[in-house]
């Protein structure tokens, strides 16, 4: 049972993490900044109690949808929120979708904190965090191993030869093997090797 949760229990501590994309502003990029990675959540504190407290959101976090039609999402880069007493304020931090068919956060879908994921994603959230990868061919890194996705649906979300080759090295590179950076087998052209 995380810490934060008895803190919120205990009336302690308040928090709602939400999506931080606003439909009703019009962004040119969305995702640079806000629909499926990026600086993409968003989070209320509000202290009750009259000490420092610092809240840290472990890279690596699930954060769970109250709503199940909106994406479980990964927390890609470690927070640490430090909040003074009687103090409420907001911030913005990195995360990226769990789920590729599942619908992107905004500031109406509600979520909360949950356990880590499992290893491999633990494994590559600490690649993004390390290498500042809160990109495009990070998200799709993440979505070729939660969803076995290939680059024929992984095209539909802005993959390019360029970006997937990227993205299967950093797949690589985290030791991870998923459809799109597994090694095909060769298959001969027996008529090539054929003598007349």
């Amino acid at each position: 049972f995380p810490s934060h949760d008895r803190a919120v229990e205990k009336g302690l501590l308040e928090l709602q993490i939400t999506g931080a994309s606003d439909p009703r502003i019009f962004q040119e990029y969305l995702d640079g900044d806000g629909g499926h990675f990026g600086k993409c959540m968003a989070i209320i504190l509000k202290s009750n109690i009259d000490s420092l407290v610092i809240l840290k959101i472990n890279c690596g976090t699930e954060l769970i949808p109250t709503d199940s039609t909106f994406q479980t999402m990964i927390v890609t880069k470690t927070i640490d929120l430090p909040l003074y007493p009687d103090q409420t304020y907001a911030t913005r931090f990195y995360a990226m979708c769990g789920q590729i068919h599942d619908g992107a956060p905004f500031i109406g879908s509600t979520y909360k904190v949950g356990e880590l994921a499992d290893s491999n994603i633990v494994k590559l959230t600490k690649y993004f965090e390390k290498n500042f990868i809160q990109n495009m061919i990070g998200q799709h890194a993440l979505w070729a191993y939660t969803d076995g996705v290939e680059f024929k649906e992984l095209e539909k979300y802005g993959a390019d030869s360029i970006t997937i080759a990227l993205t299967k090295n950093i797949l690589n590179e985290a030791s991870i093997n998923t459809l799109l950076n597994a090694e095909k087998e060769k298959v001969k052209d027996v008529t090539e090797n054929t003598i007349i």
